[in-house]
């Protein structure tokens, strides 16, 4: 910008002087002549102007932009540009080489699709299956029932996998035992599906045999995955078909906890057509004992208020040993806490005195807990409930004629469990009363007294119980529906599938857990996600529920021998601190059993959990945000941090991780959100490249100079091209080596995109950039010294840090482009001295690292500057990792 100002002097009786101006003059983009008229002058009568001159003087403007520049905590991320087998999610959120894709990635969840509740993907190709709405098909089956079936239909040739249920418990009374499903296949006469178990979560997987047995035998044409089996199914069979599987009389079902079933497909070599697999309706099914249960409250909504209910029922301590434990299955949807609740009491003299057994206020009272599980106001099934009895009950001389005492009282208000308005029946339940003699000792012996199959007679003195009426409610009624042993149904027709990548899997126990999604406009979290639009959390946009316990799983990676490899997370997270949280736990065979990550409370973890006795975290590692500096629920801006932990020990085995969050009753937050999650292995693909978004020259000083901080290390290549508006390479500026300055005609060029090309002759090594862009700021670093002479004095270090061998001065010009009167430096770890002849340091600021910063502000001395030198200076031994420089 210019200012223009005429000044000319006239003569008439006395000389004076006239100013005519100013007049500004803002040239346009590319303009390079002024041509400006100044048409005002006037020249009194008799006047004669003797002389004039033109004053010109630069007005100048700040540039608020130093350029256009990408890096992982820049505004433009890498993920702006377009990646060909490179990656910037792993490595801090430098742009690298991706990792081979056959050994392990990390997941940016911006691709998904539905996959089902709880079920795990197994083997080469098992990220395959998934769940498809069959209304959409334009091949394969009609809807069985609702629009959805879990399918595998990637039918490539030599293709396998399989899809693991979620985890059943082993009824204690098996009965009818079965597991079922409709299924729907168009295969070829090569291909094989079938389906397999196991006990107690055993890596030793059974081939499970329907009724009627397979279709096929195998033959030496099929899979070489199932040549140990002997048959199969195969062949089209293009109708819905329901298909069982008994499994009262599997070896050791009796004595097992739980059982899970997957179901396994393995494509064969032919090229014939093929739709896929298609399975809906999988039931797992235990017919069981009679049912029977007693019920205080109401099997169709809210149960009555103020009530004072007693059910009494006889019971016999003669002949037991100590310790003495009195066992009750209770399953309740009530108050609790000290309003609703039930008490258990025995009397040694037909109920004129009673003695308390359950410590009050009750069962549930303020929670109950079970497998490390916290029960409040809802069990969500029958859970076994233990209480000491005093010796002395096994010696009074009454102890083969005592009495048992169930009370139930409630208050005025709030009569039912969980949310309002009431769902299905409310009140408490209670079944199978035993007592334990010499219990947790090798005489241990069970005398059950009843389970309540009989329907009762009501009458004082029955085996099975009686009500004692006063005159509160009293709502203890006997009920055939429910029961401990009774019929026992899991049904899964995948109506409510996830949204989640490939691979992936959601299981929510209890409560409100994890979900996919983009973030809202509330205060509540992070105001974007790490990288990309979506991500996952807990109760997105809005905080986190109480008595919350869900689990994320990833795929499997694959881990070849002896690789370097981490598991890595970008996470967002504040919980009640101590109590509520997240945990991070490895599983070796495919998910069946899981390990957490050691504790490290001040790296990896904000602490260990040991208030909260009812977590399923206590005594582990825990992440709830306590260490953010401020408070985790500040409302300011905070990023994504990164959490890294090495598992290279896992080397060789296949490793799947688990994201946990537990919430316990009171007090609910932020939640936690992840995104960038999975597994990064040091093996790399051998080259790839990253392209840029347009970028378009800047009004002042155009393109600037291409600079940036980056590493190549030994065996590696890196390097630069600028491609024009067609993607063509620019001959002048192709393959070229950091930094370069650019001057291209911004008429001709009116936009260009940077390419980085990565290469590696070892798969174990990659070339990294942590910033690039085309600008105005220089930068020293590792890549620069590689190709600096200047720099020769400097050695690389372990740490990736610059030291210098000997007493050392680098000395440069920096010439932006533009004028400037004041330079910012940024200087990234250890230490060095900043000098320019023609500059005064100013102020400074330091924040401590890794790695530290020094931010330091410097003023020119007399005039602005077009090029100015400086120089930086290390002592032998001191180091650095990058200098920036910014006008």
């Amino acid at each position: 910008m210019l200012l223009l100002v005429l000044v000319g002097p006239s003569t008439y009786v006395q000389s004076r002087t006239v100013n005519y101006g100013p007049i500004t003059f803002t040239p346009s983009t590319n303009e390079t002549n002024v041509d400006v008229n100044i048409s005002s002058i006037q020249v009194p009568a008799n006047h004669t102007i003797t002389s004039g001159y033109l004053a010109i003087e630069p007005v100048w403007e700040t540039v608020e932009s130093n350029g256009t520049y990408f890096g992982a905590d820049l505004p433009n991320a890498w993920s702006n540009g377009t990646h060909n087998l490179t990656s910037s999610l792993a490595h801090a959120g430098q742009l690298s080489l991706a990792t081979d894709s056959s050994v392990g990635a990390l997941t940016d969840f911006e691709s998904t699709k539905m996959v089902p509740t709880g079920w795990l993907t197994m083997g080469q190709d098992g990220e395959e299956w998934g769940v498809e709405n069959l209304s959409l098909l334009q091949v394969g089956p009609s809807p069985r029932d609702g629009n959805h079936s879990l399918a595998y239909r990637a039918m490539v040739e030599n293709a396998s996998g399989c899809i693991v249920s979620p985890d059943y418990q082993t009824p204690e009374f098996i009965s009818n035992m079965s597991l079922s499903f409709d299924h729907w296949r168009s295969m070829a006469s090569d291909d094989a599906a079938w389906v397999e178990y196991t006990l107690n979560n055993q890596p030793s997987w059974q081939q499970l045999t329907p009724n009627g047995g397979y279709s096929h035998s195998v033959s030496s044409n099929h899979h070489g995955m199932v040549q140990s089996l002997s048959s199969i199914w195969a062949d089209d069979a293009e109708t819905w078909t329901n298909t069982r599987f008994e499994l009262d009389q599997l070896a050791n079902i009796g004595s097992s906890d739980s059982m899970r079933f997957r179901l396994c497909i393995a494509v064969g070599s032919s090229s014939n057509q093929r739709d896929g697999w298609f399975i809906d309706n999988v039931t797992w099914h235990n017919q069981g004992d009679e049912p029977g249960a007693w019920l205080h409250g109401n099997l169709s909504g809210d149960y009555a208020p103020n009530a004072d209910g007693t059910l009494v029922m006889p019971i016999d301590f003669s002949g037991l040993t100590n310790p003495i434990e009195l066992e009750i299955r209770s399953n309740w949807d009530i108050e609790g806490g000290t309003n609703d609740g039930m008490t258990i009491w025995y009397s040694m003299d037909q109920g004129v005195t009673w003695v308390l057994l359950t410590p009050l206020p009750g069962l549930p009272g303020n929670g109950v807990v079970h497998q490390g599980v916290m029960y409040n106001d809802e069990s969500f099934g029958w859970l076994p409930m233990f209480y000491p009895v005093p010796a002395s009950a096994s010696t009074h001389a009454n102890a083969s004629n005592a009495l048992l005492k169930f009370n139930v009282q409630t208050d005025s208000i709030v009569n039912h469990g969980g949310g309002a308005p009431a769902n299905g029946w409310e009140g408490i339940m209670i079944d199978d009363v035993k007592l334990h003699s010499g219990a947790n000792t090798a005489n241990h012996v069970i005398r059950v007294l009843s389970n309540f199959t009989n329907q009762p007679t009501y009458q004082n003195g029955s085996t099975e119980g009686w009500l004692d009426n006063v005159s509160a409610p009293n709502q203890w009624q006997w009920v055939t529906t429910m029961g401990v042993n009774g019929p026992v149904t899991d049904e899964d027709s995948f109506e409510n599938p996830h949204m989640m990548p490939d691979g992936w899997a959601i299981d929510n126990l209890r409560g409100v857990g994890w979900t996919h999604g983009s973030l809202g406009s509330t205060t509540l979290g992070p105001s974007q996600w790490h990288s990309g639009q979506y991500g996952v959390g807990i109760e997105l946009n809005g905080q986190y529920s109480a008595n919350s316990y869900a689990h994320i799983i990833s795929p499997e990676y694959i881990l070849p021998n002896n690789v370097t490899a981490q598991l890595s997370f970008r996470h967002w997270i504040c919980t009640e601190a101590a109590w509520d949280g997240g945990a991070v736990s490895v599983s070796t065979d495919g998910g069946l059993n899981w390990w957490y990550l050691p504790a490290d409370p001040g790296g990896f973890h904000d602490r260990i959990s040991t208030v909260n006795t009812n977590s399923p975290f206590y005594g582990e590692g825990l992440l709830d945000g306590s260490q953010v500096t401020g408070g985790c629920g500040s409302g300011a801006y905070r990023p994504f941090e990164l959490k890294t932990a090495d598992i290279s020990n896992l080397s060789g085995q296949s490793v799947r991780l688990r994201f946990s969050f537990f919430s316990d009753q009171y007090v609910e937050r932020d939640g936690w959100y992840l995104d960038d999650a999975g597994v990064d292995v040091a093996l790399f693909e051998l080259e790839g490249d990253w392209i840029s978004p347009p970028i378009s020259p800047h009004p002042v000083f155009g393109y600037g100079h291409l600079d940036g901080l980056a590493h190549e290390p030994a065996n590696t290549t890196l390097r630069f091209t600028l491609l024009d508006a067609s993607g063509n390479a620019i001959p002048e500026y192709e393959q070229r080596i950091l930094p370069f300055s650019v001057d291209l005609n911004p008429v001709e060029h009116p936009s260009v995109q940077i390419a980085v090309h990565m290469a590696s002759d070892n798969p174990y090594l990659t070339p990294t950039v942590e910033r690039l862009g085309l600008g105005l700021v220089q930068s020293f670093g590792r890549y620069h010294q590689k190709y600096n002479s200047d720099m020769v004095d400097f050695e690389e270090t372990q740490e990736g840090l610059l030291r210098a061998t000997t007493g050392t001065t680098v000395a440069f010009n920096h010439s932006p482009g533009c004028i400037y009167d004041s330079i910012t430096t940024h200087h990234y770890g250890g230490n060095l001295s900043i000098y320019s002849p023609t500059f005064n340091a100013g102020t400074s600021q330091f924040s401590q690292g890794p790695p530290s910063v020094k931010v330091q502000q410097f003023d020119a001395i007399d005039q602005k500057e077009l090029n100015s030198s400086w120089s930086f200076s290390l002592n032998t031994g001191e180091q650095f990792r990058a200098l920036l420089i910014e006008p």
